[in-house]
């Protein structure tokens, strides 16, 4: 799952920062880039971005709790972020904590109700609660809103998206 956080992260980079501070995080100098993205932060205290990637530097680093208050900051900021958003699923879904990651799915569902994203979130909580049916409604669903495309992600964090969708769609299929 940590790849998938930088490559989500990149597409997203705002050419207005420090790069140096984007150089430390593409070479996986996270504890590095750290000082540079809360030096950012200084200049730019309402800056969701350089939140969302202080958090993945945390993220990277197994510090989970620092990486969802980044998190949460950025959404503070900008409610809608999808990147944000996203990558708290993904914290969520390596701490298992479902109850987090359905209020995640649903705020995604909220705010990108013709995307893939929540769905998939809420197809996942069912499938870890053992709900077949109701995780082979979600999948299928993720599954039909998916496209080829994503006005919103980058083709290589849609691609991944949609394999993890894959392999989670065969999982249910499996038992259903």
């Amino acid at each position: 799952m940590k790849s998938i956080l930088v490559i989500m992260l990149l597409a997203c980079w705002n050419p207005v920062f420090s790069s140096s501070a984007l150089v430390l995080f593409e070479k996986g100098e996270f504890a590095k880039a750290i000082p540079e993205f809360e030096a950012e932060l200084k200049g730019h205290p309402e800056d969701f971005e350089i939140y969302n990637y202080l958090g993945a530097c945390y993220y990277n680093l197994e510090n989970s709790v620092e990486a969802e208050d980044c998190y949460r900051n950025a959404l503070r900021v900008k409610p809608d972020y999808c990147y944000a958003l996203i990558n708290l699923s993904i914290l969520y879904v390596d701490q298992e904590n479902h109850q987090k990651l359905w209020q995640i799915a649903e705020k995604l569902i909220q705010y990108y109700p013709d995307r893939f994203y929540g769905y998939l979130a809420q197809a996942y909580c069912f499938y870890k609660q053992e709900k077949w049916e109701m995780a082979k409604l979600r999948i299928d669903l993720a599954y039909r809103k998916i496209g080829k495309s994503d006005p919103v992600l980058g083709k290589r964090e849609h691609d991944y998206l949609y394999l993890l969708l894959l392999d989670l769609r065969k999982k249910i299929t499996s038992h259903t």
